[in-house]
């Protein structure tokens, strides 16, 4: 979660410019990022821990997709979305979290074929 925070807040840029005596009141505001709340997380592999994941994205008011071996039952997926084909959860996911073990579907499965899939960025 905390890797999906610093990502929307574009945290790595803003301690560069930090660290090199660039930052400036009119270059941090363009560095304002997203906020999670009405976001969609996609998470590939709907386990222990991806549930984890969900439950605090939802905190943060995010919506979750998933995508997974087997549709999870009602009770714990709750209001996650699932999607069959990981490839149509790409397409949806304006982040995105694998959780997934490495398997001959998983291994490689973002590459220069699947990363264009993603929506482009906003920021």
């Amino acid at each position: 979660m905390l890797l999906i925070l610093g990502a929307s807040r574009r945290a790595f840029e803003a301690q560069e410019l930090v660290r090199f005596g660039e930052w400036t009141l009119p270059r941090s505001g363009a560095l304002l990022g997203w906020q999670l709340t009405g976001k969609i997380l996609g998470i590939l592999g709907m386990g222990r821990i991806g549930q984890a994941v969900a439950k605090r994205a939802r905190a943060f008011g995010m919506k979750i997709h998933y995508s997974n071996l087997h549709q999870l039952p009602e009770e714990k997926a709750g209001d996650a979305v699932f999607n069959a084909d990981p490839l149509e959860l790409l397409g949806l996911s304006q982040f995105l979290s694998l959780h997934a073990p490495e398997t001959e579907k998983t291994h490689h499965f973002l590459n220069a074929k699947t990363i264009p899939l993603l929506p482009p960025g906003q920021l």
